[in-house]
């Protein structure tokens, strides 16, 4: 028969978990048998699928409901293959736990977050577990507050709602805004709508929209929009007077009465306001000058609105616009980053009072507006150069434009072409410190400015890059070409341009100057920048220790030989140990020039420094030999019956003396001194002496051992014993 073997049987309780069922015998041939049947489970619980649902839909397993409501949720479940038994578990909710597939309504009347659970069981086993988490929610009505009633022709009110948050609908409401003038004449019902996750609650109120007439204000002649505003206007500067007519196009009839007022201090009233040109109001403007006309419609529900225009009656204006010569064709300075170019404004004072002047260029600015009577002088700034801009007539070149306007018409003086020219920039990168022999490469970070003349720009391609390095101790890959040269000329354009980027290789150790130089033209000047770059050498170095052999737990020290400080900067110098359990540094810092140090245990210790500079880092090495105080240690004390020669190299008896690393002495002596002696060529100074002992009784046999570093005894009772008779 097989053997009997106890295998403890699983139970599938998941997709990934099983559960001790119960421990029973079998015989081996069974084992093939069982592992099959539970293969087959596990396949059959990982494909089993639960499925579930909820009224209302849940988003992400968030089912939110208003508690306000008293929303109900009805949970579902089934499970696609054998089980015992489905349980819920409702936690806030009207029931706490219900069993089967459902549907189960449950009710919550609480706020929070809330989690049902459903899990499918085997017996005692979880097979599968689904949780929801339901967001409740409560909302408090909300409130509106809105005026009773408004006019027609009132402008837009603001709306206010509490809690604040919600959002306004409604005819004529935009944002939190009211406007009476958009939709009909009535009652216009306003909501706000305030929403709580699930919960949604809204209030609304009524406003009631008064009817308004519709003024439009017309004049016969020519008009304009000027400033905001249509603009009527007679610029028959011969006459001394101007009359105007005015109408109301709109053919508005629900009205009561109107006000007619004519701008200049007189206004005129009536019942009914002609709705045409061929019976208009006229009225004479004795002055000249600006006139805000308004026909203002009174309705008899006290709601009025008014139409606006403007009259002008006045002459053209005058404009002159003078330049200083010389003044339009400059270089941007470095310093203050632009340009001021100054205008002359003239012919103006006779110019209406109500003349706008205004100052504008091509470069992208904004426009600058004066009123009458403008300043005699006027600066316009230009921060960037004229290349790639054109001016009315001309290219590469910026124009000045001073407009005076009325009503009737403008007039403009230009001044251009203006020639505005950016400066180069000189910049580069470079590094701080290098070593000798090394080759470094100097990156050109300038920027060439455009030159603009009549001619056409010069543009980044027509600059020149000049280098200047002092000491001349150093090489580049094509000699001082690579550098460039001015000759010693104001005029770039003259100049023979260095390389970029520029590869140096200094071949002394000091301090050096770069220089770079950068131009296009004359119009602007040559810009420099220089930076000093520092050339240090390899570290050169040496260790010295204060002795090569020490004894444990004995100060000594290493120091760093050399000069610590270098061309650039001082030295690094870092001090490595083998073992901390070992050494230990004592210095006060471990970049200290010099180290102390000591050790703990007998042994042969390698000391690194490493000593760095900005070139590069060396290392080296030393050996330091740490010795200690032998000891010796004899084994158990022995009895001998007899008389006899004891030899001490017999490792019964032979004593154990530590390695001290350093040469150790032996001294031996016997208590009492007599009844025994040295003998085989041993004495006292012998390692391990031969001693024979001639009486009986009891010795104390000691030794002590004795180094460098110091020296130990022990001792050990040797008895000597007559044989029974």
């Amino acid at each position: 028969m097989s053997s009997v073997n106890k295998f403890e049987i699983l139970k599938f309780a998941g997709p990934n978990n099983f559960k001790l069922r119960q421990t029973v015998s079998f015989n081996t041939r069974s084992i093939l048998a069982v592992f099959l049947m539970l293969v087959l489970s596990i396949s059959s619980a990982i494909a089993q699928t639960l499925s579930t649902s909820t009224v209302p839909n849940a988003v992400n397993d968030t089912i939110s409901i208003c508690v306000n409501s008293s929303t109900s949720i009805a949970y579902t479940a089934s499970y696609s293959s054998g089980h015992d038994s489905i349980v819920w578990t409702f936690q806030g909710g009207s029931i706490a736990r219900a069993t089967g597939a459902g549907s189960h309504p449950v009710t919550y009347s609480s706020v929070g977050v809330f989690r049902a659970r459903v899990r499918v069981y085997d017996t005692t086993y979880v097979l599968k577990t689904k949780t929801y988490w339901v967001d409740a929610r409560t909302l408090t009505k909300p409130t509106l507050t809105v005026p009773d009633t408004l006019c027609e022709s009132d402008g837009p009110i603001t709306l206010i709602g509490s809690p604040a948050g919600g959002t306004y609908s409604g005819v004529g409401v935009s944002g939190n805004k009211f406007d009476p003038d958009i939709g009909a004449v009535g009652n216009r019902i306003v909501t706000y709508t305030v929403t709580n996750g699930a919960c949604s609650r809204s209030v609304s109120d009524t406003i009631y929209v008064k009817d308004a007439p519709e003024p439009n204000l017309k004049s016969t002649g020519s008009s304009r929009i000027w400033q905001g505003v249509t603009t009527y206007y007679n610029c028959d500067t011969s006459s001394t007077n101007s009359t105007f007519v005015f109408y109301n196009q709109s053919l508005a009839t629900n009205y009561s009465s109107y006000t007619l007022d004519f701008g200049d201090g007189s206004s005129v009233t009536g019942t009914t306001f002609p709705s045409n040109p061929t019976t208009p109001i006229t009225h004479t403007y004795v002055t000249s000058g600006l006139y805000e006309v308004k026909l203002t419609l009174h309705h008899s529900n006290g709601c009025d609105r008014t139409s606006t225009i403007n009259i002008f009656f006045g002459r053209q204006p005058a404009i002159g616009f003078n330049i200083p010569g010389g003044a339009i064709n400059q270089c941007i300075p470095d310093k203050n980053g632009f340009i001021e170019i100054c205008v002359a404004i003239t012919n103006v004072s006779a110019n209406s009072p109500f003349t706008i002047y205004t100052l504008s260029s091509n470069d992208g600015s904004p426009d600058t507006v004066f009123t009458h009577p403008p300043p005699d002088t006027v600066c316009h700034r230009f921060y960037i150069g004229s290349c790639g801009i054109n001016s009315s007539k001309f290219t590469d070149a910026f124009e000045l434009s001073l407009r005076a306007s009325v009503p009737c018409i403008d007039r403009a003086a230009t001044v251009e072409p203006i020639y505005i020219s950016k400066p180069s920039v000189a910049a580069f990168l470079a590094p701080q410190k290098t070593c000798v022999n090394n080759p470094v490469t100097i990156v050109d970070n300038s920027v060439i400015g455009g030159v603009a003349r009549p001619s056409g720009c010069l543009g980044a391609s027509a600059g020149r890059t000049i280098w200047e390095i002092s000491p001349s101790t150093f090489t580049t890959p094509n000699g001082l070409a690579d550098l460039g040269t001015t000759y010693g000329l104001a005029d770039p354009q003259s100049w023979v341009a260095g390389v970029s980027p520029l590869n140096v290789t200094f071949t002394k150790t000091g301090t050096y100057t770069v220089t770079q130089i950068v131009g296009n033209a004359l119009e602007c000047s040559p810009d420099t920048i220089t930076s000093i770059i520092c050339v240090d050498s390899l570290p050169v170095a040496n260790l010295a220790l204060s002795t090569d052999t020490v004894c444990t737990n004995q100060q000594m020290s290493g120091s760093f030989v050399g000069e610590i400080l270098g061309i650039c900067d001082t030295m690094d110098i870092r001090w490595h140990l083998p073992n901390p359990i070992n050494g230990q540094l004592t210095s006060a810092l471990p970049y200290d020039t010099v180290q102390n140090f000591s050790f703990s245990k007998v042994g042969t210790y390698p000391i690194r420094m490493v000593a760095e500079n900005t070139c590069d880092s060396i290392e080296l090495f030393d050996t330091v030999v740490v010795q200690g105080i032998p000891t010796v240690l004899f084994p158990n004390d022995t009895a001998i019956c007899g008389l006899a020669s004891v030899n001490f190299l017999d490792s019964n008896i032979a004593p154990i003396i530590s390695d001290s690393l350093s040469t150790v002495s032996y001294s031996w002596s016997v208590i009492p001194a007599t009844g025994w002696s040295f003998i085989g060529g041993t004495s006292q100074s012998s390692a391990f002496p031969l001693i024979d002992f001639t009486q009986y009784g009891t010795f104390q046999v000691v030794l002590t051992v004795s180094a460098t570093c110091g020296s130990s005894s022990d001792t050990m009772a040797v008895t000597l014993t007559e044989n029974p008779t």
